[in-house]
């Protein structure tokens, strides 16, 4: 049991190096659906080390993320599932 709680401590202390609040979280969201330097393709994610905390910027988006037929799939099901048009 001693193990356990001084993982727990360890998680409390590394986590505010590596990770935000959830408003501060939602950041980079709200930039995404809100700013004026927003284009199709775009994707915004934090800036900080290893994109896991800080203000929103523009990111990089991998090769698979770029996938046309993915994004068309995900586009279809998405609107299936919803009810969207």
């Amino acid at each position: 049991m001693k193990s356990r709680a001084l993982i727990g401590k360890a998680f409390k202390l590394v986590m505010p190096l590596i990770s935000q609040s959830a408003s501060e979280g939602a950041r980079p969201t709200l930039h995404a659906s809100l700013g004026d330097d927003v284009r199709p393709g775009y994707y915004f994610g934090p800036d900080g080390f290893s994109e896991t905390r800080g203000a929103p910027k523009r990111g990089f988006r991998s090769k698979a993320a770029r996938d046309q037929a993915v994004e068309d799939r995900l586009r279809a099901v998405s609107c299936e599932l919803t009810g969207a048009a």
